[in-house]
């Protein structure tokens, strides 16, 4: 066999296994592309919906601080279900993040939930109609709003960002705690 032919069919073959290669790495690019894209929100929605379902156990908890053992607790019921909707949401885009993010997120996202059933059992048996309650509900928030700093910065670094969050940007207005 002549060398010209060889080295041809050398060249082909080479270009054909880069050509697979570059396919692979073109679709697994485009897939961490599409996780990327449908993460970022969800981590969003998580935030919103923790914050959210944080206010109403604030809100629940001076609610009932402010109700005498006999009084009626629906101010105190009101703020609990509306909590109770959130955390249920939120445990909904807790389980997409189950699909998608590292496993960094998935744990942080998964703690900050059960800081929430923590604040909900500390709400329904520690806490008793009229009792100061102010020290444990900011405990609690405390503990929120360091988890959610956390998840910020599990997804960051899952997402391939390094920058922190500007105070006055949507994401810094959100991790801002009402309380502070």
């Amino acid at each position: 066999m002549d060398l010209a032919v060889i080295a041809a069919f050398t060249a082909a073959g080479l270009s054909l296994v880069n050509v697979a290669i570059s396919a692979r790495m073109a679709s697994r690019g485009q897939r961490e592309q599409w996780r990327r894209d449908q993460e970022r929100p969800v981590v969003a929605r998580c935030l919103t919906l923790s914050a959210n379902a944080a206010g109403e156990w604030w809100d629940a908890s001076v609610a009932k601080q402010d109700a005498d053992a006999a009084a009626p607790r629906s101010q105190m019921d009101a703020h609990w279900e509306k909590g109770r909707q959130h955390l249920d949401e939120l445990r909904f885009e807790v389980a997409q993040l189950d699909l998608l993010a590292s496993p960094a997120v998935r744990a942080t996202a998964a703690s900050l939930v059960s800081e929430h059933q923590r604040e909900t059992s500390r709400l329904i048996m520690r806490v008793k109609p009229g009792q100061d309650d102010f020290e444990g509900r900011r405990a609690s928030q405390v503990k929120i709003e360091e988890l959610h700093k956390a998840l910020v910065e599990c997804a960051r670094a899952d997402l391939g960002l390094g920058l922190p969050a500007q105070p006055r940007s949507l994401l810094g207005k959100l991790l801002a705690w009402p309380g502070q």
